[in-house]
């Protein structure tokens, strides 16, 4: 009972209860709850002193005193609900005098509680999936059974449509989690956040519970956007991207000892991780007499002291793949007097990488310049390399990653496909096979002169049938001259006839530099007499200009003066040029239909109207002032996509972006 003190007249109102906040509790813990309704005091008689008294004022939830009760005003109560009440409905009680409200089944103990958190992908492209991802956790002493997610509503600037729903009926144990799953595709450019609960029946009284409603972290819509300015620290010009052990890593730096990596978010950049390589004493040996290896070389490197392990003196290529069912990150380094016989592997992950050394002196020459190009693929690592000797180019599978501290190559362990058998790619001198690919399991090898395509998952040397040439048969192609370098290292995307080859949509598509300017080729083997393999007559040159050589693909544009970039996620095709006006790089999701007005640029203009149209992210993918596209994958991880990309201007320090 309550009493209290008022001034007034005596009152006969009703007395109404509209609700009690919160509406359910476990009965774990007492719980604080606020009581709306009609709650006028009834004034009972004149006291001696001159004030009024107040008739008995109670507050029960069915016979069960409330502790702490406070009248706040003739609207509204607030007290405490006691611990202990048995799991159910219960009946929420106001009595004042000889008036009574009842609020029926108004408050529920319950034995399970939800709490939720939501989260979105931090960084999403314009036009890629969205996931946003609710966490339902059981605080209570019991199941919650049918437990679901609500509709989520949205606010931000940038807008998102919902293409996979997430799916809800599961039963969630005291103390256990739970997850819901949303796909969404973004929109626009900006910010855009998240907001929803779950809902659920207890199982000991099957009363509907909920969670608060809570809101996710806000996500970015960009078109690309800049990860870090000069990632390795040093003011390198150059620097490789390689996928590893759920890591983007970019280098070598500018003197060759170390790498950069970070979280595929972006997040956590790690400058300055160190190399250290074995050195080979066994048969063919290192030539540095330096004390310890820890520079893949450079350029201009003293040799015995800051040189490579076999005095390289110039970059060759950083990549990674899986070999033997491992991770792996390969560094191979140019000699610029010939005689190049080393690769190196690791699959270390601390901060200074222990590489293997892969001893190819067996296979290679003495004109044998640098590491040219590299592919994983069917459990083997094909390797070619830049050389200007009587056997160019070689070409070669090894099959077997290396013990430590490294591996002599024999036998078969390595695979010497006879680069040089294969017609026409003995020139020009130097030769090198540009890049490798792969289409419905089998490998593919370009080079200036032609393409080739292996007629089997593991193939052998050119001798053994294994290979068919798969050069386009039309005029774009042989009335265009590929350009030939004449280096025999730091290649650059610009310097290779044929840098990069991608599939997409079951087709393939490569990227050809003629001394006219540049050219994409798309490769649709379906309709042909081997549906699996790409062949000569399976080729069209694709989205060729309408203006100024139509056997040039340029988007219009004669300031596109080098393709250096064609890669794909399961969404686009991306195709990048270098231009003197910054780099510029669009992308098509219709592997079929392959004209200019199928490619878009900023914003989703049509590349059709390239210059006006500019590309994704604009000029220079930001900056104009960045006139080199130098490398570019797309790399997956935890199943999603997104290219990473390095840039720059030839001298100053590289930037990495990416493109989700």
């Amino acid at each position: 009972m309550l009493a209290v003190a008022a001034c007034g007249t005596s009152s006969q109102q009703a007395v109404d209860i509209d609700q009690i906040m919160p509406t359910s509790a476990t009965s774990l813990d007492p719980v604080p709850v606020q009581i709306d309704g009609a709650f006028a005091l009834d004034i009972t008689n004149d006291l001696d002193d001159g004030t009024l008294g107040v008739a008995s004022f109670d507050v029960l939830i069915d016979d069960t005193p409330l502790l702490d009760v406070v009248w706040q005003s003739e609207s509204q109560i607030t007290a405490t609900i006691p611990a202990g009440l048995p799991p159910g409905l219960h009946d929420v009680v106001v009595v004042i005098g000889t008036r009574r409200g009842v609020l029926a089944d108004g408050f529920a103990i319950t034995g399970a509680e939800l709490t939720a958190t939501l989260a979105a992908d931090s960084i999403v492209g314009r036009g890629a999936p969205l996931t946003v991802t609710m966490t339902v956790t059981n605080t209570g002493i019991s199941a919650a059974t049918m437990v679901a997610p609500s509709e989520l509503t949205t606010s931000g600037t940038a807008t998102a449509t919902l293409t996979t729903p997430a799916a809800g009926g599961a039963s969630v144990g005291a103390g256990a989690s739970t997850t819901f799953e949303w796909t969404y595709t973004a929109q626009g450019i900006g910010m855009i956040a998240f907001s929803g609960n779950a809902t659920a029946l207890d199982e000991l009284t099957t009363i509907p519970i909920a969670s608060p409603v809570v809101m996710s972290n806000a996500a970015n819509v960009v078109e690309v956007t800049t990860i870090v300015d000069n990632p390795l620290g040093d003011g390198s010009p150059f620097g490789f991207v390689a996928g590893y052990q759920g890591h983007v890593y970019i280098g070598p730096s500018a003197t060759g000892t170390s790498v950069a990596r970070l979280l595929p978010d972006g997040t956590n950049l790690e400058a300055n991780l160190g190399f250290t390589f074995a050195r080979d004493t066994t048969g063919n040996t290192t030539a540095s007499t330096a004390p310890a290896y820890t520079s893949i070389g450079y350029t201009g490197c003293t040799p015995n002291a800051t040189c490579g392990p076999d005095n390289e003196d110039g970059r060759g290529l950083f990549t990674a793949g899986t070999l033997g069912g491992s991770e792996w990150l390969v560094v191979g380094g140019a000699r610029s007097g010939g005689d190049l016989d080393y690769l190196y592997m690791t699959s270390d992950t601390d901060t200074t990488l222990d590489f293997r050394y892969v001893d190819l002196s067996a296979y290679l020459g003495p004109a044998t310049d640098a590491v040219a190009a590299a592919h994983f693929h069917g459990d083997r690592l094909y390797l070619s390399f830049v050389d200007s000797g009587g056997s160019r180019p070689y070409l070669l599978a090894l099959q077997v990653a290396p013990p430590a501290p490294g591996l002599d190559a024999a036998g078969t362990t390595v695979i010497d496909l006879t680069g040089s058998a294969f017609p026409g790619l003995n020139t020009p001198n130097p030769s090198l096979i540009d890049s490798f690919g792969d289409l419905n399991g089998l490998l593919y090898v370009a080079h200036a002169r032609g393409i080739y395509a292996a007629r089997k998952a593991d193939p052998g040397p050119y001798s053994t049938a294994d290979w068919a040439s798969a050069t386009p048969a039309f005029t774009q192609w042989s009335s265009k001259t590929s350009v030939a370098t004449t280096k025999d290292s730091d290649l650059l995307p610009a310097d290779r006839a044929i840098p990069q080859i991608a599939s997409f949509g079951g087709r393939l598509f490569f990227g050809r530099n003629t001394t006219a300017g540049p050219q994409l080729w798309a490769c649709n083997p379906a309709g042909s007499a081997s549906p699996t393999r790409c062949e000569p007559g399976d080729w069209q040159l694709a989205a060729p200009n309408l203006l100024g050589d139509n056997q040039l693909t340029q988007f219009n544009n004669p300031a596109l003066t080098s393709i250096s970039m064609v890669v794909a996620t399961s969404q686009y095709l991306y195709v990048g040029f270098d231009s003197a006006t910054g780099v510029r790089v669009f992308r098509t999701s219709n592997p079929a239909s392959l004209l200019p007005i199928d490619f878009e640029g900023f914003m989703g203009c049509t590349a059709n109207n390239h210059p006006t149209c500019e590309g994704i992210g604009g000029a220079g993918l930001g900056d104009p002032a960045d006139t080199q596209i130098l490398d570019a994958k797309a790399l997956t991880f935890d199943g999603k996509s997104a290219v990473w990309i390095t840039v720059g201007d030839a001298t100053g320090a590289i930037r990495l972006v990416m493109i989700p």
